[in-house]
């Protein structure tokens, strides 16, 4: 059932665990997946995260204050 990736939690129920930790502890080792691909998969979530506050900021964002408020004048639109 491991090597079908077959869910966790599944996995503890079929087996009669009293709850997934008991599955994990005794068969974790025997899991797909790796610290390294861990890692891997967390670099790429934190990179594309990040992107979007890497870029240039549009015209209507620079006209905002440090508040994140728009900054209006006297005479502006509502």
């Amino acid at each position: 059932m491991i090597a079908a990736a077959v869910n966790a939690k599944a996995l503890s129920t079929y087996m009669g665990h009293a709850s997934v930790q008991i599955t994990f502890d005794r068969y974790g080792r025997l899991m797909p997946g790796s610290e390294s691909e861990a890692a891997g998969l967390l670099d790429a979530y934190l990179a594309r995260s990040a992107a979007p506050l890497l870029r240039e900021p549009s015209e209507s964002e620079e006209t905002r204050s440090q508040s994140g408020f728009p900054e209006y004048r006297h005479g502006d639109s509502k």
